[in-house]
């Protein structure tokens, strides 16, 4: 077998033959500058080696400098006693006058411009308060007295009539004619009311400082206003007695309700509350006789006034702990009304069995005051309440008394009029039920008119070039179509076909 190459020993390193190499001696030529820097760099080094810096390097290097640490010492924190100085006060808040500076009159106190008159007491004539002949003024009073003491159970047969005939449609042709536009009474409007009589369109306006203003309101003549002055604050409430139409009944914040008596012409003071005390709020006739009438006071109380016996006691309930807003009786069920609050209470009651606050039949709330609320006027089983909540509702009422809660209706209207304008009181159109209208904030202005049968916003928006302002109290008349609307300076403005 013949052998593997690879398998012998391995030569020693002595044993390997290396290759020689020949060493060639290689001249090379300094130039003249390199010489001269070798020479510089010997120079230099012999410099060095009579300075000894080689020496003094290493010594420096072999000494090393250890640091002994340091201990910062605690200092105690003094605590500075602070001195207690005086307040510093300018020369104003200590009543030191500047020097060089004069002393400033004391201020004269300023003179209120409204005078407040004393409450007129007793029977008052009926002399004009404005700029109208004496005897235009009797004439004026006779022809009214003559016109208000027609028969009026005609009227209301005239009533279903209309009301069966009458429709939306009619709104529309209402407008504001240049002659419809007057100022009544000298101040803001707070109460407002037609004569149910046809032949002549007469508007019985109460302003702010207890004066009743009346507008013949077609008449031609040039003095076809005049104004009264039975009261000395705000004329709340006014309604003509329903058995005479020839007496018209106030009430006022000046606490006293009178009568005034067109055919004698004269005022008649009917109740009067202790002067500075409390006021009327609101009154309604029906309970428990046609003769009398349920009246509301700031105490929340309500009286039962007999117009007949004239400055008479009269018996009291105490409904509410604060001021009563708003009164009205059922037009159907006389022993039955209403009464709001400032609470947002709306509750009813039986004239018959009162006997303190929680003696109510129902009663319901909202969350701010009810400005107004008034029962439909033909079957009275519906409420219509103003809230400050920027709501309109209608409430169902049962027979027994029970208002229906939430409400049937309920419409978001701007009800807001801030302190400068009356509060909105929605009313009801007495000609039809299914309507009612109240005062707006929009603009341009316009009267909202609503049906009962629509649960959207209004049914009807009446605006006209004529009509200018925002009139917090309206008034239907109770068989023509018109509307009257009262503003915050005494204007009132028509709407008429």
């Amino acid at each position: 077998m013949p052998k593997r190459k690879g398998k012998g020993k391995s030569p020693s390193a002595s044993q390997i033959k290396r290759p020689k190499i020949e060493h060639k001696t290689v001249t090379t030529t300094v130039s003249e500058y390199e010489r001269k820097r070798i020479e510089n760099i010997r120079k230099n080094n012999e410099l060095l080696a009579q300075l000894n810096i080689a020496q003094a390097r290493e010594d420096l290097s072999s000494f090393s400098l250890t640091r002994k640490p340091t201990i910062k010492p605690i200092r105690m924190k003094v605590e500075k006693v602070k001195e207690d100085l005086p307040r510093r006060q300018s020369l104003r808040i200590r009543k030191i006058e500047p020097d060089g500076i004069t002393k400033l009159p004391d201020p004269v106190p300023s003179i209120s411009t409204v005078v407040q008159q004393p409450r007129h007491r007793g029977k008052l004539e009926m002399n004009a308060a404005n700029d109208v002949e004496e005897e235009d003024s009797k004439v004026f009073l006779d022809e009214l007295a003559g016109l208000m003491s027609k028969d009026t159970k005609s009227i209301t047969k005239k009533n279903i009539i209309i009301e069966k005939t009458f429709d939306s449609s009619r709104y529309s042709k209402l407008l504001v004619k240049e002659n419809h536009v007057a100022k009544v009474v000298p101040q803001r409007v707070y109460s407002i009311q037609f004569h149910s009589i046809q032949s002549k369109a007469l508007l019985f306006v109460g302003d702010k400082l207890g004066r009743l203003g009346i507008w013949d309101i077609n008449s031609k003549k040039e003095n076809n206003i005049i104004i009264y002055e039975p009261h000395t604050k705000p004329i709340i409430n006014m309604a003509f007695d329903p058995e005479d139409q020839t007496k018209l009944v106030t009430a006022s914040y000046d606490g006293i309700i009178r009568c005034a008596d067109f055919s004698k012409e004269v005022f008649d003071e009917v109740l009067a509350l202790d002067e500075d005390d409390f006021y009327f709020t609101y009154f309604g006739f029906g309970t428990p006789s046609c003769h009398t009438v349920l009246a509301a006071s700031s105490d929340g109380q309500v009286r039962i006034v007999d117009c007949r016996k004239k400055g008479h006691s009269c018996p009291h309930y105490q409904l509410h702990d604060k001021a009563i807003k708003c009164l009205d009786v059922n037009p159907q069920r006389p022993n039955m009304f209403l009464t709001t609050t400032n609470k947002g209470q709306i509750a009813i009651w039986d004239i018959r069995n009162i006997k303190g606050p929680s003696s109510y039949l129902s009663i319901i709330e909202r969350s701010r005051s009810i400005s107004s609320a008034f029962f439909s006027p033909q079957t009275g089983q519906q409420i219509l309440a103003t809230g400050l909540d920027n709501f309109v509702t209608v409430n169902e009422v049962s027979l027994t008394g029970l208002i229906s809660h939430p409400p049937s209706h309920m419409y978001r209207h701007d009800n807001f009029t801030g302190r400068w304008l009356a509060t909105f009181h929605a009313k009801w159109d007495p000609k039809n039920e299914k309507y009612f209208a109240i005062g707006s904030m929009k603009y341009p202005r316009q009267l909202d008119v609503f049906s009962t049968e629509r649960k959207g916003g209004p049914l009807i928006e009446l605006w006209h070039e004529n009509f200018t302002t925002i009139t917090s109290r309206i008034a239907f008349h109770p068989t023509l179509n018109i509307i009257a609307g009262g503003n915050s300076s005494g204007k009132v403005f028509v709407w008429s076909e």
